[in-house]
């Protein structure tokens, strides 16, 4: 049996059957695509090495109110690797992988369970918040316990935020910081007005609590001007800046596609913390009103101060307000201030001639 690059859509998946596959024309046996590479399938292929890791977290149940139908369900339901595929084509894929293993010929026939820990009495041991997820942690953390709520596996937390790491090199990109300057004079205009506040001046946001210097950048310029909520008419005054060292961003952008398929990512680790990683990044494209309470901001500065504390320089992010071509902008909560990491390239005056307001009814009474 032969497969394709494009039976995959999880990016690590598909260059590592690209690197593996050999020139030949015709339809791919697993996705039906008409191509000029393919992949043979066989036990011992590297391929079929990391499929034996995927499949290591599930295990075949009689009864579980929590389990799926078939083997299919459970992996298309967890890796969400695949770009399309049919069951059927499915099983044929794994029985080239694995002809003579009866462990994975019973998960085929029976229903199954996505079973990661490596205790069987404990369904939690790799789990970041013990017996609870992250919505559970977010509510003791803003009403319970806001300065001794435990990570319990901070270890396993780490090892995945390591998968996220993201190196933003120095001087090869531009990054903007907006400011509001109605009725100031241009004459004050000055790097020193414009790089983040001091500690007394330090607002609560997202990524950094009141009293925490951060500095807050955008991949643009409109998006910068989004960031501080920029209104028609207002002056705003804008730095571009570049790097001046390399920094080491946590880019939380990705944190619900980290692929099982990384080589420093431990399947049974992912599996375990799937839910948790789904609800930060919930709470990461939460959109927060002017009038929202600041302590919706309480969770995910504990996981930007974690963050800080395993040595990453700052915490990439799409923002919740403003996308280019329908592409969300690009945010960074940089922990390193400006004088340790940017240089200033240039300071531009700009007057906001229009806001685009694209609104939709969601109650009449």
């Amino acid at each position: 049996m032969k497969c394709c690059p494009s039976c995959f859509k999880d990016g690590i998946a598909k260059e590592l059957v690209t690197t593996l596959s050999s020139p030949g024309n015709g339809l791919c046996d697993v996705c039906g695509s008409k191509t000029e590479i393919f992949l043979e399938i066989t036990p011992e292929s590297e391929l079929s090495e990391q499929f034996a890791d995927l499949l290591s977290v599930f295990s075949a149940v009689k009864d579980c109110r929590e389990s799926y139908e078939t083997l299919f369900d459970a992996f298309c339901g967890t890796w969400n690797i695949f770009d399309s595929i049919s069951r059927d084509a499915f099983e044929r894929l794994l029985k080239s992988m694995f002809p003579a293993n009866q462990r994975i010929a019973k998960l085929l026939k029976s229903r199954v369970a996505l079973d990661p820990s490596p205790d069987p009495k404990c369904n939690f041991a790799l789990n970041f918040f013990g017996e609870k997820d992250w919505c559970e942690f977010a509510q003791e953390i803003k009403h319970i316990h806001r300065y001794h709520a435990t990570i319990v596996r901070r270890d396993v937390l780490r090892d995945l935020f390591n998968a996220l790491e993201l190196v933003v090199t120095s001087g090869g990109s531009r990054w903007f910081r907006a400011r509001r300057w109605n009725n100031k004079s241009i004459s004050d205009l000055s790097v020193n007005e414009l790089k983040e506040p001091s500690e007394k001046e330090a607002k609560g946001g997202r990524m950094s609590p009141e009293g925490v210097r951060c500095l807050y950048i955008s991949n643009n310029i409109e998006g910068a001007m989004a960031e501080i909520r920029a209104s028609k008419h207002d002056d705003i005054a804008i730095m571009e800046m570049s790097p001046s060292r390399d920094l080491k961003i946590l880019d939380l952008s990705r944190i619900d596609r980290i692929s099982p398929f990384d080589e420093t990512v431990d399947c049974r680790k992912l599996a375990s913390n799937l839910i948790n990683l789904n609800q930060i990044k919930d709470a990461l494209v939460k959109p927060m009103r002017s009038t929202d309470d600041a302590i919706e901001y309480v969770p995910t500065q504990y996981i930007a101060d974690f963050a800080r504390s395993i040595g990453f320089d700052g915490i990439g992010y799409h923002s919740v307000l403003h996308e280019r071509n329908g592409l969300p902008t690009y945010n960074i909560a940089s922990f390193l201030g400006f004088d340790e990491a940017f240089i200033c390239e240039s300071i531009s005056m700009y007057n906001v001639k229009n806001i685009h307001l694209d609104v939709g009814r969601f109650c009449t009474k």
